[in-house]
């Protein structure tokens, strides 16, 4: 049958760039409230963030260092930024083509910077500073290709200099994106979905045009909270948390219908809180906070799920996350 297409209109895009790399161990995990300032007040009932009107994160400020588009002090542990290209031993699959994905990074995002994660070295990397305001979630296809949800702005962004261009307006403030594998929402192809408040939506990569698939009520007075995942089999998982300032579940984890968006499972608290960056690496799931730490979700044999805490990146709060799909050891033999 064919689709519906709501046609959307094209911004435009300005900013600055900077790349800055550097490659550190990252501590010991901490208390997941261990930083009481990184969260103060950024919760909003129905939505990440009071601070963004609407579903953008923001603390009123971006992280000190940060914000001038600089290294943080104690980050970058006095590594020297790369004069405009990304560090060559950082990692050999950048190499797949100018701003596309590498195989074995996680990338993450805040209100002002890329992130690169390497799982098998628990290291995170600070990539480039990113032109779009305060961006809320990014999504990575089979081709390495990023997109970026900014605002009602949907954009493609180059993943080594972080410079967004815009592709379309959005018909709400999205909280989520995600490819889903081929076969999954569209025959042949990739679909790239995403939740706004009100509804489950899948949209053209090519020029950002929508069509909604269902609608946001997840049931159990509940809203998504961070971010949608999917691995290679289909199976997508999405954060949730009580609408309203509810505290039965400040952070939960469901499998969804994904040619819904309907909850089909529900695992229960995750054990840690603020899981805005989902994504697959290895075909596991690992979680980003906003307090800045990694974690993967384990789902249980009795339905439930744990969070294995990995490390924490002092002083960071992460709002999106998303790697290729199929990437890890089973793509490049690792």
């Amino acid at each position: 049958m064919p689709r519906c297409l709501v046609p959307l209109i094209l911004l435009v895009a300005c900013g600055r760039t900077e790349l800055v790399t550097y490659d550190q161990p990252i501590p010991p995990p901490v208390d997941a409230g261990r930083d009481a300032g990184v969260d103060a007040g950024l919760r909003d009932a129905g939505l990440r963030d009071a601070g963004v009107d609407a579903g953008r994160p923001d603390a009123g400020r971006f992280d000190a260092g940060v914000d001038a588009g600089l290294p943080d002090a104690g980050f970058d542990a006095g590594v020297r930024p790369d004069a405009g290209r990304v560090d060559a031993g950082f990692d050999a699959g950048f190499d797949a083509g100018p701003g596309l994905a590498a195989d074995d990074i996680i990338y993450l995002h805040d209100s002002a910077a890329l992130y690169g994660y390497l799982p098998r070295t628990n290291t995170f990397t600070r990539i480039a500073t990113i032109t779009c305001n305060r961006p809320t979630d990014l999504a990575i296809d089979q081709a390495g290709r990023a997109f970026m949800i900014a605002g009602f702005t949907l954009y493609r962004l180059n993943l080594q200099t972080g410079v967004c261009t815009p592709l379309a307006t959005l018909p709400e403030l999205l909280l989520t994106l995600q490819f889903l594998p081929a076969g999954v929402v569209d025959p042949t192809a990739e679909g790239l979905v995403g939740y706004g408040p009100m509804s489950y939506w899948e949209f053209e990569p090519a020029t950002g045009m929508a069509m909604a698939l269902g609608s946001s009520d997840l049931g159990f007075n509940q809203i998504p909270s961070g971010d949608l995942t999917a691995l290679e089999d289909g199976g997508a998982f999405l954060t949730v948390k009580d609408a309203n300032g509810g505290t039965v579940c400040s952070d939960c984890l469901v499998r969804i219908n994904p040619q819904t968006g309907a909850v089909v499972e529900r695992y229960g608290p995750i054990g840690v809180t603020s899981v805005w960056g989902l994504a697959t690496f290895d075909n596991k799931l690992y979680g980003f906070t906003n307090q800045g730490e990694a974690v993967i979700l384990d789902l249980l044999g009795d339905g439930g799920v744990a969070a294995r805490q990995l490390g924490t990146s002092p002083g960071r709060a992460f709002w999106g996350a998303a790697a290729r799909p199929g990437a890890g050891s089973a793509r490049d033999g690792g």
